[in-house]
């Protein structure tokens, strides 16, 4: 009797256990999935002011000048991380596979000179062009 005791308690404490390994490493993927998230939507939100930004630059700078172009590096701060931009109605940035959409007007803007379209990975140099007389804003991805 005393064996089957013993045995009966070591299997209890062994499920109890592994039902709390599995409950903290629940827990903790639970969490970094979710920090990993909050990082990449704060990410793409400041690469919504960070083109914005240019894209006021660029105009401005065409009062002076007849020609700019402008290299832009986006950062790989996460694996698989694709980057969906969009000009046609403002600026709209889309990351793929997580799906998190930003809308910007780009300070009011007027929506005919820009024209854009693209999907870059992360890590990848966009080249934003624009001359004085087409009055629009082109982007191009540069690997």
């Amino acid at each position: 009797m005393k064996g089957q005791s013993l045995l009966i308690e070591f299997l209890m404490f062994f499920l109890i256990n592994l039902s709390l390994l599995i409950l903290l490493g629940n827990f903790f993927s639970l969490y970094s999935s979710r920090f990993k998230d909050e990082a990449e939507a704060l990410r793409v939100e400041n690469l919504k002011y960070h083109l914005s930004s240019f894209f006021v630059l660029i105009k401005d700078t065409l009062k002076n000048a007849d020609f700019v172009k402008t290299k832009i590096l986006i950062p790989n701060f996460t694996q698989n991380c694709f980057i969906e931009i969009n000009g046609s109605y403002g600026l709209r940035i889309t990351t793929y596979p997580s799906y998190h959409l930003v809308q910007s007007s780009l300070h009011n803007l007027n929506r005919t000179s820009l024209d854009m379209n693209g999907f870059s990975s992360c890590g990848f140099n966009i080249i934003l062009i624009s001359e004085k007389p087409k009055n629009k804003i082109e982007l191009k991805y540069e690997s």
